[in-house]
């Protein structure tokens, strides 16, 4: 990674990539299509109780969205040791944002989402960019599974 890596040092991301259909690493996608974030990093000490999130940002550095583990394992401590690597994949529809191109930020943090020691941030870890599938009006827009409309309600 040429990315500048912040924090305590007690963890290092070494690999970050977003997967499409098929395993097939991605440089570039239109909105709506399933995707799988890949993230792996190593301990540098034990680590207890970590959370591994990202946040997708647009060339203004404003946050698309974003999203971590804590809630998906809240109930079951994850903890690395010395030494070892770990691995954290995001599966979920990408959603349509406008042409341009975007960011992915990743983190790895310890303790709670509300209160956590941030041991490894990468701003720009994964550069990409949005090609438009359809207009987009706002910061997203959301596939619709369905509208429907009727004169007889």
């Amino acid at each position: 990674e040429d990315s500048q890596q912040i924090g305590t040092g007690e963890a290092n991301i070494s690999e970050v990539s977003l997967f499409g259909e098929n395993n097939k690493r991605l440089s570039w996608v239109v909105g709506g299509e399933d995707v799988s974030l890949f993230i792996k990093f190593n301990a540098n000490r034990n680590i207890r109780s970590y959370i591994v999130g990202f946040q997708l940002k647009d060339r203004l550095g404003q946050v698309v969205f974003a999203d971590n583990t804590y809630l998906t394992y809240r109930q079951q401590v994850l903890n690395l040791d010395l030494g070892k690597t770990a691995e954290a994949v995001f599966e979920f529809r990408m959603p349509i944002i406008p042409t341009g191109e975007y960011s992915i930020g990743i983190v790895v943090a310890e303790g709670t989402q509300e209160k956590n020691n941030v041991i490894c941030w990468v701003h720009d870890a994964l550069l990409l960019e949005a090609h438009a599938s359809s207009i987009v009006h706002g910061h997203i827009s959301v596939p619709m599974r369905n509208i429907y409309v009727s004169d007889n309600p």
